[in-house]
């Protein structure tokens, strides 16, 4: 990737994020606490900028929101998951605790 390149992705992005950021946000909060939301998009934004190539070729501004839509739906359900697996364990260790101290 040359200098023109960089700047150009550089660009793209910040148009994106200063034009999504918001409306990603509230979305991301329908379905996580209000400051895992915008981690989450910011995340987001982050990988985007590292690593996706292919966003960069996307030219129509609704397809860019769509795509930016289904990363951060997915990303908050993979926080779902994510923290559901840890109340579990949670769980199970003060069920244990408790199971100790009855003894």
């Amino acid at each position: 990737m040359d200098f023109m390149d960089h700047n150009s992705d550089m660009e793209l992005m910040e148009r994106c994020y200063r034009r999504f950021m918001c409306g990603m946000t509230c979305y991301a909060c329908k379905f996580v606490p209000e400051h895992i939301g915008s981690d989450i998009v910011q995340d987001v934004f982050l990988k985007l900028w590292l690593n996706n190539r292919a966003f960069y070729r996307i030219v129509n501004v609704s397809e860019q929101q769509q795509y930016l839509y289904k990363c951060i739906g997915n990303a908050c359900r993979d926080w779902i998951k994510h923290n559901n697996i840890v109340n579990n364990h949670f769980a199970l260790f003060v069920a244990f605790d408790l199971f100790l101290l009855k003894r």
